[in-house]
């Protein structure tokens, strides 16, 4: 005879499920949002329910993230958190956080594209402006040869016993 493992699942609808950590910190801030400057309960992850160590811990949270100054009974929001109350809370607030993140990855992406093609543009300028450089020196050196040969040619012819001496 085989021995089967049962394995059961609380059902129990009155359980709500744990809070995700910025879920909480959205939870709470909204509580103080409604409450503001006044006598605040905070809310527990698990099921919501005043604690006192998730408390202390939430208070600190508030604190880390600058949202609020709090004890125990009330919170004052402070600038950060009235500004993230008025965006929808905390997770409207880490959402359009994370979305100009990555506008400014974009832009920094398409900015580092422009300065390759910059780059790529003054290293051709560079190259052609050499090549003209060298093609003008050459032409110069070449008219400074025949003007000089033009200007001297008696005395060259002279000297290569092409004329003779008058």
């Amino acid at each position: 005879m085989a021995v089967q493992k049962v394995v059961t699942k609380d059902h129990n609808p009155n359980k709500k499920p744990e809070l995700s950590y910025d879920e909480w910190i959205d939870s709470n801030l909204k509580n103080i949002c409604s409450h503001k400057n006044g006598r605040v309960e905070y809310v527990n992850r698990k099921n919501e329910s005043p604690n006192k160590y998730e408390t202390k811990e939430i208070i600190n949270k508030l604190d880390l993230h600058d949202l609020a100054d709090a004890d125990a009974l009330s919170a004052t929001l402070r600038p950060l958190g009235e500004q993230v109350c008025n965006l929808g809370g905390w997770l409207k607030y880490l959402e359009l956080k994370k979305e100009n993140e990555l506008k400014e990855k974009e832009e920094e992406s398409e900015i580092k594209q422009l300065n390759k093609k910059v780059l790529k543009l003054q290293k051709q300028n560079l190259t052609l402006s050499n090549r003209k450089l060298k093609r003008d020196l050459i032409i110069w050196l070449i008219g400074l040869f025949i003007g000089a040969i033009i200007t001297n040619w008696k005395d060259i012819l002279i000297l290569l016993n092409v004329l003779p001496l008058e």
